[in-house]
């Protein structure tokens, strides 16, 4: 974490003489065990565009992951409506789900076998 507050250069500093609207310290500490906390000198619009693209990108990842989810959920809604439908036209079936790479969800395609 680095500072974004750049006094010298900063036209609110050269303004207002000694304070800025947007200063703000904050005390960071790192994950590193027995780390010593580190003070954090921010101006505030510009952390905030920094946590703004921070969380842009999670949602990204996040949208990603629930449309692969809702993918892997509708391969097993559809093979699930087939496997019915099969045990209803024929009650004495018997079906063979194969699955995908990886094991964890149906291909969608069921074998049916009489068992008469």
């Amino acid at each position: 974490m680095e500072n974004t507050c750049k006094k010298g250069n900063c036209p609110e500093w050269k303004l207002h003489g000694d304070h800025c609207s947007n200063y703000v310290e904050n005390w960071w500490t790192p994950k590193e065990p027995n780390s010593a906390p580190i003070l954090i000198q921010d101006c505030a619009k510009v952390r905030t565009i920094f946590l703004l693209q921070d969380i842009l990108i999670r949602l990204e990842g996040f949208q990603q992951a629930q449309e692969e989810q809702r993918n892997i959920n509708t391969d097993l809604v559809n093979t699930m409506t087939e496997a019915i439908t099969i045990i209803q036209e024929n009650p004495d079936a018997s079906l063979n789900i194969a699955l995908k790479a990886g094991g964890k969800n149906p291909v969608g395609r069921l074998q049916a076998e009489n068992n008469q």
